[in-house]
């Protein structure tokens, strides 16, 4: 496999004086093992290859992707960026580049890559907690090696790693789904998220709806995973906040005591590099501190906008490029129950395992609808008495962790699947005291 530290120190000699560069060049095996119909239908692998070159010269900067990483591939992305960056409109919001700075290295379990047998031996674990249920899903791993260089000096580079398993499991009328992510295949233990779907499915048999209304819930994680992540999002990015598109008042108490949010790529067992693709060193960054909102993720364009430094939060990839950079690296501070203490504690509500198809209305407020999916239960008396046909709901996410309204935190945090995509959150499961439905099947 071609080194990308290599890579990086070729196009950064190629360029020489003739513009400023920054480089970040990530290589890596990504296999995926995908079943439906409870059997095995694809097993692929691929190394992916990504070679980003911004280049700036006389106000004007230029931003080339590519995938070849042969030296004909190397020259013709130098002289392309070259020639695009003359044409380019001045960019009055450059920052310039960054510059040299001590980068830390994520910690890690090291392990040997999985291998294909590995991850379909995963999958029928999963299938076997369910043998009279139609299973689909797939299981996921990838090892990933980054290198970022710029024409200061500025260096870094390391390994990311992440193993995906997402499992369904169905019955003519249910379904429950289980999800894991985490930077080390050993972790994935496949028979417990078997043993939670089919628990999901053979409780979600022959759905009521009920009345829309305000009631109280316990999310899982999963769906505890999609409200962090909004209001990370439309929170604590630094273009909100320097749009004035964020509702963040910084020192003042906006959420529950019991919500304290942290943005740290350094955290053990992280997904991502202990630097951004600007070459700003992460740091731990706290968001909320035991409900009083802090400050926001910053790149060197949004912090040179409000007069503060990068604090490690660039764009990255698609949902970077769309909300314009922001947090990657979010954890809510776990609570000290049980899910199932949590439930108990219910005198009536209603659970909701996971969120589908969430959509922002209103940024200020972090206002989001969405649907329930694969495990929604009413709870009486401590526990659940009937599965729920799927619901709408409409609802203010800060709202939600307002102060008063978090009546508990689960001990257990985890990476949940929001729609952001895996990796994104690790967040407990909670108990708020109010939630909004806004539909049901009925309509």
């Amino acid at each position: 496999m071609t080194d990308p530290t290599r890579v990086r120190d070729q196009l950064l000699e190629r360029i020489a004086d003739r513009a400023e560069a920054q480089v970040v060049v990530t290589i890596g095996p990504s296999e995926l093992t995908r079943f439906a119909n409870s059997f095995i239908h694809q097993n692929v692998g691929e190394v992916k290859s990504r070679v980003s070159l911004t280049v700036a010269s006389e106000g004007r900067t230029a931003e080339l992707v590519g995938s070849s990483t042969t030296d004909e591939g190397l020259a013709r992305l130098v002289e392309q960026s070259l020639d695009v960056v003359r044409i380019s409109p001045v960019d009055a919001d450059w920052p310039g580049l960054a510059p040299p700075a001590p980068c830390a290295t994520v910690p890690r379990t090291e392990e040997p890559s999985p291998t294909p047998q590995q991850r379909a031996d995963a999958v029928k674990t999963f299938l076997a907690a369910g043998p009279a249920l139609n299973g689909a899903g797939y299981c996921e791993t990838e090892t990933l090696a980054s290198a970022f260089g710029n024409s200061l000096g500025q260096s870094a580079d390391g390994v990311a790693t992440r193993t995906v398993f997402d499992g369904i499991l169905r019955t003519d009328t249910s379904s429950g789904s289980a999800h894991h992510c985490s930077s080390n295949f050993g972790s994935l233990d496949a028979a417990d998220l078997g043993r939670l779907a089919a628990e999901r499915a053979r409780l979600g048999v022959d759905p009521v709806t009920v009345d829309t209304g305000i009631y109280e819930v316990v999310l899982g994680h999963d769906a505890m995973a999609e409200v962090v992540m909004e209001v990370g999002i439309f929170g604590f990015g630094g273009p909100r906040v320097v749009d004035k598109e964020s509702f963040v008042q910084s020192g003042v108490q906006q959420f529950d005591p019991a919500i304290t949010l942290v943005d740290d790529a350094l955290a053990p067992g992280g997904l991502n590099y202990g630097f951004d693709v600007e070459g700003t060193p992460k740091e731990r960054l706290v968001l909320v501190d035991a409900g009083v909102s802090g400050g926001a993720c910053h790149s060197r364009r949004t912090g040179r906008r409000m007069g503060q430094p990068s604090n490690g939060h660039a764009p990255v990839g698609e949902l970077g490029e769309w909300y314009g950079g922001g947090p990657m690296d979010l954890t809510l501070a776990p609570g000290n129950k049980t899910v199932e203490e949590l439930i108990s504690e219910v005198e009536r509500g209603i659970y909701v395992a996971t969120f589908n198809y969430c959509r922002c209305l209103e940024p200020l407020t972090v206002e989001v609808t969405g649907l329930t999916r694969n495990g929604t239960f009413l709870i009486e008396n401590g526990e659940f008495v009937q599965a729920l046909t799927n619901m709408r709901f409409t609802q203010s996410f800060v709202e939600a962790l307002a102060p008063g309204n978090v009546l508990g935190l689960s001990n257990d945090p985890r990476f949940g699947n929001a729609d952001a995509g895996p990796g994104y959150v690790r967040a407990p499961a909670a108990r708020l005291a109010k939630f909004n439905f806004t539909g049901n099947a009925d309509g």
